[in-house]
């Protein structure tokens, strides 16, 4: 969706998707197709898109008129810049995205995020094949469930975890299993408007997972509490921060290699 004046546009492709979507009217203009809608409408369109699967980039004006006319830029056009990222399970933390009694809502907003490596053939051979790590967080209100554990060959353990939860996105570490991909890829079929995306997990294959979760925390309170080193380091030194870590530390590996996908995936998304 790309500011242009009081409107935001769909072009090419897009411009289809919100025709179909969101039931306006789409035309073609210099060859190719377009549509629009009232910016003070952007909430209610961007919850009905992501409603349905969307992932949904909103580019905003980076400029105003006034700016423009005594800019070097005058005669060029506005500057615009990718402003925010909407998935289903990010949209309900938005705080500039309103609307919920006309779009998405009410239901679950877990973003699960599901990762697995082979067993030794030694291990219960015929029973379990597989063992697999699950991280799901709720954006909206910071609830973080996480398990691993052995599956076999039906993954009847990874589709109890999915169906008790039923999150609205799911992150799948690559490579998986024929088995798992299959399904997951049931599950967030067409009918069911589960919106799924792939990450490579090959960032951790020399291992990284766990400091990378770490520097979060590291990060989120440099971050709230700027360059005082002093409070820096009492922060770090408070009976929450070190709980924290040794939570994460106890987390099994699999669920913390879930997790720094995660982490990194909802960083992407909130530029």
């Amino acid at each position: 969706m790309i500011e242009v004046g009081y409107k935001f546009r769909f072009f090419g492709e897009d411009a289809e998707i919100a025709a179909r979507v969101l039931g306006i009217y789409a035309h073609k203009d210099h060859n190719f197709m377009t549509a629009s809608v009232p910016t003070f409408r952007l909430n209610v369109h961007v919850r009905r898109l992501v409603s349905e699967g969307y992932k949904v980039g909103v580019v905003n004006q980076t400029e105003t008129a006034a700016i423009k006319a005594h800019g070097e830029n005058k005669s060029g056009p506005f500057c615009r810049g990718l402003s925010s990222l909407y998935t289903k399970a990010t949209l309900e933390a938005a705080e500039n995205v309103g609307g919920r009694e006309e779009g998405c809502g009410g239901e679950s907003n877990y973003l699960c995020c599901v990762v697995e490596k082979g067993l030794d053939c030694g291990v219960e051979v015929g029973v379990f094949d597989v063992r697999v790590g699950v991280v799901a967080v709720e954006i909206s209100t910071g609830d973080v469930v996480y398990g691993e554990f052995n599956d076999g060959f039906l993954r009847s353990g990874l589709e109890a975890f999915v169906l008790s939860l039923a999150p609205a996105e799911l992150l799948l570490g690559d490579p998986l299993s024929k088995q798992t991909e299959k399904l997951l890829l049931a599950y967030s079929g067409p009918s069911s408007n589960v919106r799924l995306e792939r990450v490579l997990r090959d960032c951790f294959s020399d291992g990284g997972a766990l400091a990378d979760v770490m520097s979060l925390y590291e990060n989120m309170i440099e971050d709230n509490l700027g360059d005082n080193e002093k409070q820096t380091t009492e922060a770090k030194e408070q009976g929450s921060y070190h709980l924290a870590i040794e939570g994460v530390i106890k987390m099994p590996d699999l669920a913390v290699e879930a997790l720094a996908l995660t982490i990194r995936h909802l960083k992407a998304i909130w530029i």
